[in-house]
């Protein structure tokens, strides 16, 4: 079993800024807002599906041998 960490860096505009002053920069701010909370919530995701992951491999390293060995068992990376 290979247990693999993993790094993930973003850059985000965030939820703060100089306030707008015309009705362009208005929906360029609302864009950066919601591209900004999109891109947080795929890492959140992210994250968790990856400490699944990393418990489900410990898990797996402590099961017996025969256990291992069992169809419904077996990993397939």
């Amino acid at each position: 079993m290979n247990n693999r960490d993993c790094v993930i860096l973003t850059v985000g505009i965030g939820t703060r800024g100089e306030m707008p002053r015309d009705l362009p920069e208005v929906e360029q701010r609302r864009k950066d807002i919601s591209y900004s909370s999109r891109t947080r919530l795929n890492t959140d995701n992210y994250h968790q599906k990856h400490l699944l992951r990393r418990a489900i491999a410990t898990l797996y390293e402590h099961l017996p041998d025969d256990v291992k060995q069992r169809r419904e068992i077996r990993l397939k990376f």
